[in-house]
């Protein structure tokens, strides 16, 4: 259901805007959340999966990535967070374009600068567990 949430939610916030809303703080995290949904979203529940099984006794322990194989895991998360933000930013650029009023889409193109530090930090995130490694 995952999806349906996602094409539903980008629906009510071009809806609203096409309306003559102006966009505000939550039309951009919808967009924020659109790109973390299709991007982390089948990781996320499998996270979750796998640490429900072992609460009801269903499943071994989760497992601690250390060392190379964390580091490959942070590296892969790099990869996740461009691809949330390239969502989230091709989801706000073309809705900025849709409604073809930069006065009213202002707090949507003023996530274009977080999107870009979100992943800088996360770049930071990889190489610092590059550089020193988890230990076990």
């Amino acid at each position: 259901m995952a999806p349906v949430i996602d094409v539903v939610l980008l629906a009510a916030v071009v809806v609203d805007l096409s309306r003559g809303s102006t966009a505000s703080w939550p039309h951009g995290l919808a967009a924020v959340y659109i790109g973390l949904s299709v991007a982390y979203g089948h990781r996320m529940i499998g996270w979750a999966d796998v640490r429900f099984a072992h609460l009801m006794g269903r499943g071994s322990a989760p497992v601690k990535p250390t060392g190379h194989d964390y580091t490959l895991h942070c590296w892969a998360d790099v990869a996740r967070t461009l691809l949330a933000g390239a969502i989230a930013a091709g989801i706000i650029v073309g809705i900025g374009w849709w409604i073809d009023d930069p006065s009213r889409t202002r707090a949507l193109s003023d996530w274009l600068p977080i999107l870009g530090i979100i992943v800088a930090i996360d770049v930071l995130w990889a190489v610092s567990y590059t550089v020193w490694p988890r230990k076990a």
